[in-house]
């Protein structure tokens, strides 16, 4: 059995305490915000897709950094129903100034219906994620690969209690 990297588990147990703001199926329809759930901590059965990021040579991450903030994790925490991404940066250790993508998704059905196990995202999948298009593709401008672009190149984890 291999081990996971201290790194891996550092990000995702630092994905567990972040505080996001869910929106509803409903609130995502009519254009509405959900207030920020009360928690701290994942809810059992949630899922944390962790995609590592490789910034392209000439990218500046400061840039980056920016975009990600002003523009990224904005646009699907207003427009993607049960699913949150988050983008996050090593500060200190071995893998100090590398990045990963984390995407949270409420419930392993939410994940599975909109990225079906070996298959390509679903037509629902390709609906719901319509709104955070652009800021996807923005997202190839700074990176190596886009998150789940490469098959070997993601982990999916789901909270367990």
């Amino acid at each position: 059995m291999k081990s996971i990297p201290r790194f891996t588990l550092s990000l995702v147990f630092a994905s567990l305490i972040l505080n996001g703001t869910v929106v509803s199926a409903q609130d995502a329809q009519t254009g509405g915000t959900s207030a920020p759930p009360e928690r701290g901590i994942m809810e059992a059965g949630e899922v944390i897709a962790i995609r590592h990021l490789t910034l392209k040579k000439k990218t500046d991450p400061g840039a980056f950094e920016r975009y990600v903030a002003e523009e990224y994790a904005p646009a699907y925490q207003k427009f993607v129903p049960g699913v949150r991404a988050l983008i996050l940066k090593a500060d200190r250790g071995k893998n100090a100034g590398k990045y990963i993508h984390v995407y949270i998704f409420d419930s392993v059905n939410t994940r599975d219906l909109y990225f079906p196990a070996g298959k390509p995202m679903s037509k629902i999948g390709v609906q719901v994620f319509k709104p955070v298009e652009e800021a996807y593709s923005k997202l190839e401008q700074y990176v190596k690969g886009a998150p789940g672009s490469s098959s070997d190149n993601f982990t999916d984890y789901v909270v367990i209690r």
